[in-house]
């Protein structure tokens, strides 16, 4: 009878070890119910904006995270801390070459290359961001949940340094001479992802 037993519980052990791997499902951002929100700052003050997501998709196995690419539509950038003239203004220079130079550079897209299970529904994720022609890799926290053919993702307070995109106005690590009249290098987003079957 023990003999049996352990037989038993030494092919179960097998058949679980050649168990098929949990099927990658592909779900497609929904772009109206997705936001990506924007913090830029300065000495004396800061300014908010949003930013519209073109298309995208994410990649589960299972629950959990395993890939995915989105695309950031920059001709919608939009500026919401101040109103009518001033914020067109501002929505203006930033589409701008000095900025993010939207007319050559319409789109930004970001592709997940690593995903690291940090508890059982938040990850590190690590991708290559391409902004304004230039393309680096960064790596920020975030929490994803799946609620049957529903996916939702959320990364707060992403930080990205515009110099390593080549965006260098009135940057103190570049120009020297600013004084208290420079823009900080580094700005702020914040993405919630919906994503369906």
């Amino acid at each position: 009878m023990k003999l049996f037993t352990l037989t038993a519980l030494v092919l179960a052990g097998a058949l679980s070890a050649f168990k098929p791997a949990a099927k990658v499902e592909k779900f497609t951002v929904d772009t109206q119910k997705s936001t990506i929100s924007w913090v830029g700052s300065k000495v004396g003050g800061q300014h908010t904006g949003t930013l519209n997501l073109k298309s995208g998709t994410v990649l589960m196995n299972g629950n959990r995270l395993a890939g995915g690419t989105f695309s950031m539509d920059m001709t919608s950038i939009k500026v919401t801390d101040i109103q009518g003239e001033d914020a067109e203004k501002l929505r203006g220079h930033l589409s701008s070459d000095d900025f993010f130079g939207v007319s050559k550079y319409p789109e930004a897209s970001f592709t997940v290359t690593r995903v690291s299970a940090t508890g059982a529904a938040s990850a590190a994720i690590t991708g290559k961001l391409l902004l304004k022609g230039v393309t680096k890799t960064i790596t920020f926290p975030a929490v994803i949940k799946r609620s049957g053919n529903v996916v939702t993702a959320t990364a707060q307070k992403v930080s990205i340094d515009r110099t390593q995109h080549g965006i260098r106005y009135k940057s103190k690590s570049v120009f020297s001479d600013l004084g208290d009249k420079f823009i900080h290098d580094d700005f702020v987003l914040s993405v919630n992802l919906v994503a369906k079957k």
